[in-house]
């Protein structure tokens, strides 16, 4: 059964003997010549087939042998770069969609702002005579119940004179 990322499997009995592999059409004399160090991990170059990390495991705590197993380093490498991906993919998106509430957050912020500051030029303008300017967003400026309406009401009842 092929399992992708998985490049070959040996097994060594209790006596360090290579009982089982995969390798066709036996077993690599790079890796005959030092598999009995048993080592967890190895970092292997097989000529003719690639770069690997060989992971050891002890069956039955080492007592029966060990399981050493072959991943191909380009496949890890692969994996990586995709979840590195993707990540990057999520953190864009989420990226982009706080830019645009932030946007849409200000502008809710800021459009009562420059109502009242419209409803001030208007009333304080010279051309105006002290009459404000009837728009929608003043209409709505003075109807607030927060500070921004208390200040558009208060503008609206100044005159030049008065000040």
């Amino acid at each position: 059964m092929e399992i992708p990322g998985i490049s070959y499997v040996f097994v060594v009995d209790a006596h360090g003997v290579i009982i089982a592999h995969t390798f066709v059409p036996g077993v690599p004399n790079v890796i005959a010549a030092d598999y009995r160090d048993q080592r967890p991990v190895y970092n292997r170059v097989i000529p003719g087939m690639g770069r690997f990390t060989e992971v050891t495991a002890g069956i039955l705590a080492g007592e029966a042998g060990s399981v050493h197993v072959g991943v191909e380093k380009g496949y890890v490498a692969l994996q990586v770069q995709m979840a590195i991906g993707k990540q990057v993919y999520l953190l864009t998106v989420i990226f982009i969609v706080s830019i645009l509430v932030s946007y849409g957050l200000m502008y809710q912020v800021s459009q009562p702002l420059l109502n009242l500051r419209n409803q001030a030029w208007h009333v304080f303008s010279d051309a105006n005579s002290g009459e404000p300017h009837p728009t929608v967003g003043v209409a709505r400026l003075l109807t607030r119940t927060d500070e921004v309406g208390e200040l558009g009401r208060i503008i609206s009842s100044a005159t030049w004179r008065e000040l």
